[in-house]
C-alpha cells in the first residue's frame, strides 16, 4: 500500500537529506501515514542550508588577492545567495504541501507532542500564518491537485486544524513562556480567526439566496424542457 511504501522511502530520504525527493513523494501519494507527515515537517524545520563547495568562498588575508579578485568573490556571493534563497522556497514549498495532506487529528497530536519542540512549534505556527494571510502557497489545488480532486477538501479549514493541534500540543509551555514576541503572534491568530468567523457568518447570509436562485434556476430550464418536447410531439402529428 501507499503508507507501507511512504514508511519505508520517507525515513530514508530524511536520513539522506534529500528535501527534493521528498517533494516528489508528497505530491504523487495520496496516503501518507500521521507519523511520516510530522517527521517530514521536523525535517524542513530544522533543515540545514547546504552550499555546494564551489560556491563557497575562503576569506584571504591579502589584500591584493582580494582586489584582484573582487568581481569573482561578487559572483560566487550572488550565486551562493541566489542557491540558499532558492532552497529555502523550495523546502517552504515542500513544508506548505505536507500541512496540506490529509490528516486525523487524534492520531497526529502525540507525534506533534513527540517530535515537534517548543522552538519548532513557534516556527510552524509562523509559516501557517503566512499561507493563511500571503500568496505564500500561491495553487494549493495544483501542488495537491491529485489529493483534492472530487474531495471536499477545504485548504483553510486543514491549516487552522493545525494550528490548533500545535496550541494542544504545547499549551503548557505556551502558558508559561514569557516571551512578548509570541504573544503578539497570538493576538495577530485571534484576529485572523476572528476574521474569518465573520466572513463566515456573512456567507451563511448568501445561502438562502443562493438556494432561491438555484431552485428557480432549475425550473426555467425544467419548463423550456418541456415547452420543446411539446413543440416536437405537435411536429410529429
Amino acid at each position: 500500500s501507499e503508507i507501507e511504501i511512504t514508511n519505508k522511502v520517507i525515513p530514508v530520504l530524511i536520513k539522506a537529506n534529500r528535501s527534493e525527493d521528498i517533494g516528489l513523494i508528497i505530491k504523487r501519494y495520496n496516503n501518507i501515514s500521521e507519523r511520516m507527515l510530522v517527521l517530514i515537517i521536523k525535517y524542513i524545520l530544522k533543515c540545514p542550508d547546504e552550499v555546494d563547495e564551489e560556491m563557497e568562498v575562503e576569506p584571504s588575508n591579502d589584500p591584493a588577492a582580494l582586489k584582484k579578485d573582487d568581481l569573482s568573490l561578487d559572483k560566487k556571493f550572488a550565486n551562493k545567495n541566489a542557491f540558499l534563497s532558492t532552497k529555502q522556497s523550495e523546502r517552504r514549498d515542500i513544508l506548505s504541501i505536507a500541512l496540506c495532506c490529509a490528516f486525523d487529528s487524534t492520531t497526529t497530536l502525540p507525534f506533534i507532542r513527540q517530535y515537534i519542540s517548543f522552538p519548532e512549534m513557534v516556527q510552524l505556527m509562523d509559516h501557517l500564518y503566512k499561507i493563511l494571510t500571503t500568496s505564500v502557497l500561491t495553487d494549493p489545488y495544483e501542488l495537491r491537485g491529485n489529493l483534492v480532486e472530487g474531495d471536499d477538501f477545504d485548504i483553510d479549514s486543514k491549516l487552522f486544524e493545525w494550528f490548533r493541534l500545535l496550541l494542544d500540543s504545547h499549551c503548557q509551555q505556551i502558558l508559561l513562556s514569557r516571551d512578548e514576541a509570541l504573544g503578539e503572534k497570538l493576538d495577530q491568530w485571534l484576529q485572523l480567526i476572528d476574521t474569518h468567523i465573520g466572513i463566515l457568518t456573512e456567507m451563511k447570509g448568501l445561502r438562502p439566496l443562493l438556494s432561491k436562485l438555484s431552485r428557480n434556476k432549475s425550473l426555467q430550464l425544467s419548463k423550456k424542457c418541456n415547452q420543446w418536447y411539446t413543440i416536437e410531439k405537435l411536429k410529429l402529428y
